[in-house]
Formats: C-alpha cells, sequence, structure tokens
C-alpha cells in the first residue's frame, strides 16, 4: 500500500499520535483520516509499528478494534 510506504519513510524512528501523523501527512495527499487509521491498524496487527495502547487493550466497536486519535504510534527506524 502506498500509503504505508510513505508512513514509514517519514516517520521512521518517531512516536506520534495519530492525530499527529494525520496533521503532519495528509495536506497534498488524497488520504482522509480513515484511511490513515485503516493503514495503521494493518501496520500494527502485521507487527511492523508499535501502538500505545497496544491493540488488546483499546476498545472494540462491533468486533473491531479502534485507532482513536490519541493513540501513540512508535514507527521503526529504517536508516
Amino acid at each position: 500500500d502506498e500509503l504505508v510506504d510513505m508512513l514509514l519513510g517519514r516517520f521512521a524512528g518517531q512516536t506520534l499520535t495519530v492525530r499527529e501523523i494525520y496533521d503532519q501527512h495528509n495536506v497534498g495527499h488524497p488520504y482522509i483520516m480513515k484511511n490513515y487509521k485503516s493503514a495503521l491498524l494493518d501496520m500494527e496487527s502485521k507487527s511492523v509499528i508499535q501502538a500505545n495502547p497496544p491493540f488488546n487493550e483499546r476498545p472494540g466497536r462491533l468486533g473491531k478494534k479502534t485507532m482513536g486519535d490519541g493513540v501513540k504510534i512508535t514507527f521503526p527506524d529504517l536508516r
């Protein structure tokens, strides 16, 4: 996924909230918050990123886990 690759490159080695990621990256890109949250959930499920609180400690809705704006995301350092 193109968004996943962009996020991994742009935020390598950083820890930011979901809202900070969106605010710093969305300008000039055709993605909405829902796209970012979906990409982050996918990356978390594949252990590419770390989220705080982690998946199993966040509330779910209709059987799906959520990714709130305040969840802190730590990206791997790719350097």
